[in-house]
């Protein structure tokens, strides 16, 4: 809903679930890639993924079709982050080969940035922001990574986020491997297994706790906390909040 919003701003570059498509942490794995190395993660999906798309377990905030959602190697960008952008996104991604297997090798958080910076250029915007789900876990990375960044916390009630996650099948295919220890695990058997919600809660909680502790040590102007049920119940005002934190007209 957020990220929705976001890209409705004439000056706002909304990137939807991007580092999510290419595996959140792992993403950042390799301190340095090359152009090639870095156009292979932007093309491989994560395996708990795929195989939700290969057994075609429905997930919701996927945008492309399921023609192609359930091919042999579905393209992570184009199952979520480039349909969010609008447009032709096949048309894009080519565009993106082109641009990124150019790059010479760099720290892999520039190479996000210089990438970031030329979808801004490309779709004329002004800024961009990153949304992915979950990013708590590796917002260390994140920190580290765009030093001159500033961040949003945009939390919901844990009871709501534990309720919520223990209905989607992502949450529920890699809390299963988790307490199976069984990185095989297929979906089907996965999603029968009977998993206490609170299992999902104390993931949350360790998040939360995570999240903390790395963002209070940023300077206050660098990191804007946003309540989901603010957001619900009085929009126009989070938003508001939201635009004067990242300098935008808040129309």
């Amino acid at each position: 809903m957020l990220s929705t919003a976001l890209q409705a701003h004439e000056q706002v570059l909304s990137l939807s679930e991007f580092f999510t498509m290419i595996g959140g942490r792992q993403a950042f794995a390799s301190p340095t890639l090359d152009g090639d190395a870095f156009w292979r993660l932007l093309t491989t999906l994560p395996a708990d993924l795929m195989s939700l798309l290969h057994e075609r377990q429905h997930v919701a905030e996927i945008l492309a079709r399921p023609d192609d959602a359930t091919e042999a190697s579905p393209l992570p960008l184009l199952l979520i982050p480039l349909p969010h952008l609008a447009g032709d996104s096949a048309r894009i991604h080519d565009e993106l080969r082109a641009e990124v297997r150019g790059y010479p090798t760099r720290p892999t958080s520039e190479q996000f940035a210089r990438l970031f910076n030329w979808l801004q250029v490309r779709f004329n915007r002004s800024c961009w922001v990153e949304r992915s789900g979950g990013s708590l876990d590796y917002v260390d990375q994140l920190v580290d990574g765009f030093p001159s960044a500033k961040f949003v916390h945009l939390s919901r009630d844990g009871r709501e986020s534990a309720l919520s996650m223990s209905q989607h099948p992502w949450f529920r295919l890699t809390m299963a491997r988790y307490l199976t220890r069984d990185p095989t695990l297929s979906p089907d058997a996965a999603l029968q297994m009977e998993i206490p919600v609170e299992r999902y809660g104390a993931h949350w909680s360790a998040l939360m706790i995570h999240g903390a502790r790395v963002l209070s040590r940023l300077p206050a102007d660098r990191v804007l906390f946003l309540r989901y049920d603010d957001l619900v119940d009085g929009g126009a005002r989070t938003l508001s909040r939201l635009a004067q934190f990242m300098n935008l007209d808040a129309s």
